[in-house]
Formats: structure tokens, C-alpha cells, sequence
């Protein structure tokens, strides 16, 4: 569906999800979660590891590529697992956002605040 069409929902944040820099492995990739809302953000993360270990920060224009020539996606089956992302480089602007250092992209914690178990921006 395409933005301006009747059912369009609206535009979805990209979030980029990281282990904070207290955890053993600091900084190993979470995510890339496409989402309405911070709570929502919590749910999906949640799903694969501790919500409070976490950090995010939003993507700004980017995405994930498949170089060279794409190949044609088999229909997914029980014994065939289907890798869409084999092979996709990530845009430059996300990968240097990654790695920059703390005073160029602010990561935030998603650690849900006191007394709101939903996040700090729900």
C-alpha cells in the first residue's frame, strides 16, 4: 500500500536496538524493528531478549540492500528455511550511525521508567 492511499495506517519509526554498554557483550546488535510506538518497540524486543539491557535510537533514511543481482524468494516450507536477508549489506548511513561514538547519535535506554512499564515515551 502505498502513503495517500485510503487504509495507509501512517508512517512507522525505524528503531536500531543495541546491548547497552554495561552488558557483557556492549553494543552487539538486538534488532532493526519497525514499529507504531515505543510500547510496541518493548513487545518485540521482549520477544528476543531483556527489555532492560537494551537501548535504541531512531534511523534516519536508510535501509537494507541486496547487491548485485536479486534472486527469486522460494515460497517458504516446512523443510525449506527461507533467508531473505542473505547476503543484504545495510546502507552506509545506518552502519556509521551504529558505531558512532555517544556525542554524534543518542542512544536511550529501554529500560521501561518508574511506574509506566510501557517505556518513558508511551
Amino acid at each position: 500500500m502505498a502513503p495517500g492511499d485510503d487504509d495507509h495506517e501512517g508512517f512507522k519509526t525505524a528503531y536500531l536496538v543495541r546491548l547497552k554498554p554495561d552488558q557483557i557483550h556492549a553494543g552487539e546488535f538486538v534488532g532493526l524493528f519497525v514499529t507504531d510506538s515505543i510500547g510496541q518497540l518493548i513487545d518485540y524486543v521482549d520477544d528476543c531478549c531483556p527489555v532492560d539491557a537494551c537501548e535504541y535510537v531512531v534511523l534516519p533514511s536508510g535501509g537494507l540492500s541486496q547487491p548485485g543481482r536479486s534472486s527469486i524468494v522460494p515460497e517458504p516450507d516446512d523443510e525449506k528455511e527461507v533467508d531473505l536477508f542473505r547476503g543484504a549489506t545495510i546502507s552506509d548511513r545506518w552502519l556509521d550511525d551504529y558505531f558512532q561514538t555517544s556525542d554524534k547519535l543518542v542512544w536511550t535506554s529501554l529500560a521501561p521508567s518508574a511506574g509506566n512499564d510501557r517505556g518513558p515515551f508511551e
